[in-house]
């Protein structure tokens, strides 16, 4: 049994023949909306953007004890009636520039969730899976210690090192 998947445009309803040719939209501000959505289109019925689009001003006000800021979406011409006796442009040009936040960058020595990174050269996680190189110092630590590794290991849910596996053997230098 076959199937046919039919597209329809979201603006139109009409019945798409090429789907390659739609047109994604994001909404991305509207009032009945809570957060963006996605439609999609065909190129023809968005002729008319360019004509019907208005150049807009995006504001956010917060006034005291608001806990999240209004969004207003205003033309030009009205957001310049709101300087009184004196031009827009010389209003914005005298305003202070918003920075956005930086986005917290991890330290190298913390984990992703915040924790100390592991060191596997110490006794204690010696032998323990990780995607890292195994270094010298943790490959010497296992290679002596094989039995308190293992045990280690196997507590943890992990299978054991073999040394007659060659992966393993090679890993932590058994027969070198």
């Amino acid at each position: 049994m076959g199937e046919k998947v039919v597209h329809f445009s979201d603006l139109s309803g009409e019945m798409i023949e090429n789907p390659e040719e739609l047109i994604g939209i994001v909404v991305t501000e509207h009032p009945d909306l809570d957060q963006p959505v996605r439609l999609e289109a065909m190129p023809h019925e968005l002729d008319q953007i360019g004509k019907l689009s208005i150049a807009g001003v995006g504001l956010e006000v917060k006034g005291p004890g608001d806990e999240e800021p209004t969004r207003y979406l205003l033309t030009v011409n009205n957001f310049n009636k709101l300087a009184v006796g004196r031009q827009m442009a010389d209003v914005l040009a005298k305003a202070q520039v918003v920075v956005p936040p930086k986005q917290q960058r991890r330290s190298h020595n913390t984990t992703k969730d915040g924790g100390p990174l592991v060191n596997y050269n110490e006794p204690d996680y010696a032998g323990l899976p990780h995607k890292g190189k195994v270094g010298e110092v943790e490959a010497a630590f296992v290679r002596d210690n094989l039995e308190l590794v293992n045990e280690r290991r196997t507590g943890a849910g992990h299978a054991a090192i073999d040394p007659s596996n060659p992966e393993h053997a090679k890993r932590y230098g058994f027969g070198s």
